[in-house]
């Protein structure tokens, strides 16, 4: 089973929707949105938040499948001036 997957059926075995669920963890709606899709893959901090909303421990994800995304999403950068 790959991390979207994965992600989507604990969700839904909580029954909350995506815009539930990423309010209870601190996460955008589109952040969550891409991991659900696989278009992104997760930091450890957004792990951990999952997580405990999600009522698992980080172990519950070992041993899943993990592609990286086929397009790179880029994250926003910051300009500094000079």
């Amino acid at each position: 089973m790959k991390f979207h997957e994965r992600l989507v059926e604990l969700r839904k075995a909580k029954a909350l929707d995506q815009v539930e669920l990423a309010k209870a963890a601190g996460l955008g709606l589109g952040t969550l949105r891409h991991l659900e899709q696989g278009n992104r893959l997760p930091t450890f901090p957004t792990l951990q938040k999952l997580s405990f909303v999600l009522g698992i421990d980080l172990g519950g994800w070992e041993g899943l499948e993990v592609e990286l995304p086929a397009k790179r999403i880029p994250a926003k950068t910051v300009k500094k001036k000079s």
